[in-house]
């Protein structure tokens, strides 16, 4: 990879605040500040795994992100407080106010991990 390459990475992101239900391609840069367990649930579809991670980007904007099933099983071991990371691929939905202390009105699915 180039140094400009590089640079493209590093510079082609944008702040949490600016995620909202109806952008489709983003890049965010963020650090982990909190990582909840692996749990598990049962429901019509079967059983599956999830967990939750609060997420801190440079302007100091939260959001509260939740992995399931496959990308929680391969993120959950590599998702390390305190590291940064950037994340382009997932959905923006209206946050459960009943299952998050932060205060934003966006959460994300993280659905991809490559």
């Amino acid at each position: 990879m180039t140094s400009s390459k590089k640079m493209t990475i590093t510079t082609n992101v944008q702040p949490l605040a600016t995620l909202h239900l109806y952008l489709a391609i983003w890049k965010i840069k963020v650090v982990l500040t909190s990582k909840g367990n692996m749990q598990t649930y049962q429901n019509a579809k079967g059983q599956g795994c999830f967990f939750k991670v609060e997420l801190t980007d440079a302007d100091g904007t939260q959001m509260q992100a939740t992995m399931f099933n496959e990308v929680a099983r391969k993120l959950f071991d590599k998702f390390e407080i305190g590291k940064v990371y950037y994340i382009s691929k997932g959905n923006i939905r209206a946050a459960n106010k009943q299952s998050t202390t932060i205060d934003n009105q966006y959460e994300m699915t993280i659905t991809h991990y490559s």
